[in-house]
């Protein structure tokens, strides 16, 4: 069994590095799975970068939350007031909502990270069965 010890060192941490990867990319992925819901903009603010759009969205108990895009986001500022918006609620907190999806830069480095992590996982499994296949002849 110790000519499998290779193997191991590299299969565990991949399929470690591979499952943390997912569970990263689904976090940060998880507005997509959100329900999506008409927001109103009903005013406008300014941050550091310019003026910003003011969302109000409803709640599904009644009433309603207002929402700033993010500051470093595409979300495009400057529509007329009462203009009809998406908004991405999440289903299990009604309060945490976004007004655009996540795009790739905001998973990429997670996603390198898996394909390393893949990588490592399936060439110790090739390696290990190069060593199952000369052991058992």
């Amino acid at each position: 069994m110790g000519v499998y010890a290779g193997p191991t060192l590299i299969i565990i941490p991949g399929l470690v590095t591979m499952l943390w990867a997912i569970l990263a990319i689904r976090k940060v992925t998880a507005a997509k799975r959100w329900t999506i819901v008409a927001g109103t903009i009903i005013g406008r603010d300014r941050d550091a970068h310019g003026p910003i759009d003011v969302v109000e969205y409803p709640l599904p108990e009644g009433g309603t939350r207002r929402l700033h895009p993010e500051p470093h986001g595409q979300y495009v500022s400057g529509r007329p007031l009462g203009t009809q918006v998406t908004v991405w609620r999440d289903p299990q907190d009604a309060l945490e909502a976004v007004l655009e999806l996540p795009r790739l830069e905001r998973f990429a480095g997670q996603f390198v990270v898996g394909v390393l992590g893949a990588f490592f996982f399936f060439g110790g499994l090739i390696w290990a069965g190069l060593i199952w296949a000369l052991v058992s002849r």
